[in-house]
């Protein structure tokens, strides 16, 4: 065996194990907790609220560095809301604020709300092709 494989065989042992701990690793190290998509989770088992909605946006603005170059302030976060009004409240002001360049942003329905269902009588068969 040359004498440069034999150096290298270490490393190739090391990065072997870093792979396997990556992999070993749980997945809200890499996701984080409630400032990722995940904002909701430690709202999901409640049910005592009319509905949950997962806010995003993202978007920029101009802002001066320390050393007086211009760069862009970008804003990327996530928050959990328990209506359709506080969530699109909450965009709207973010956009205000970082308005110059446009990122992306939604509320998503997660759960419910809304108007309750309402008891519906069949008295036939329909189908509908």
């Amino acid at each position: 065996m040359p004498v440069r494989s034999l150096a290298m065989a270490p490393l190739f042992a090391l990065g072997i194990v870093a792979g396997a701990s990556l992999f070993a690793s749980p997945a809200s190290a890499f996701f984080g907790g409630s400032s990722g998509p995940r904002a909701c989770a430690p709202h999901s088992d409640r049910f005592d609220v009319p509905g949950l909605w997962l806010g995003h946006f993202s978007g920029g603005r101009l802002a001066l560095h320390p050393n007086g170059d211009r760069r862009v302030d970008w804003r990327s976060e996530y928050q959990c809301f328990f209506s359709a009004r506080a969530c699109n409240a909450w965009r709207a002001s973010l956009r205000r604020e970082y308005a110059r360049f446009r990122g992306h942003g939604t509320c998503l329905a997660l759960r419910g709300g809304g108007a309750p269902v309402r008891a519906v009588v069949v008295r036939g068969v329909s189908a509908r092709y």
